[in-house]
C-alpha cells in the first residue's frame, strides 16, 4: 500500500518530496516506498518534486540513499535532476555536493 498512486499517479513518497515532508519521506523510504515510480503525467519521481520544488533536506536524502540512480534518472521529457535545477537555481551546488 506504501506505493499506491493516487488517481493522478503519485505516491505518498512523491507527495512528501513535493511538499518537503523529509520525516514522511524517510519512514516511506524505511518502509520499502520505491522511488523510482513514476506519474502517469510527465514521468516525474520523487526526486524531480524535490529539486524542482526546492525542498533541500528531502533532495539531500533522497541522494544519500540512491545516489547513482535518482542523479541521473529523466522524467518522460528526458529531464534529471540538474535539468530542473533552473527552477531553484541555488539546489544545483548541493547536487554537485551529494555526487562527492
Amino acid at each position: 500500500a506504501v506505493n499506491r498512486p493516487d488517481v493522478q499517479g503519485n505516491t505518498a513518497l512523491m507527495k512528501a518530496a513535493r511538499h518537503g515532508n523529509c520525516r514522511a519521506l524517510a519512514r516511506l523510504l524505511d518502509n520499502h516506498a520505491d522511488h523510482t515510480l513514476r506519474t502517469d503525467l510527465g514521468g516525474t519521481q520523487a526526486i524531480h518534486y524535490a529539486v524542482k520544488d526546492g525542498r533541500e533536506g528531502c533532495v539531500r536524502e533522497l541522494v544519500k540513499r540512491f545516489t547513482a540512480t535518482v542523479l541521473h534518472s529523466m522524467d518522460y521529457e528526458g529531464r534529471n535532476a540538474w535539468a530542473l535545477t533552473h527552477f531553484n537555481p541555488w539546489i544545483m551546488p548541493i547536487l554537485d555536493e551529494l555526487r562527492g
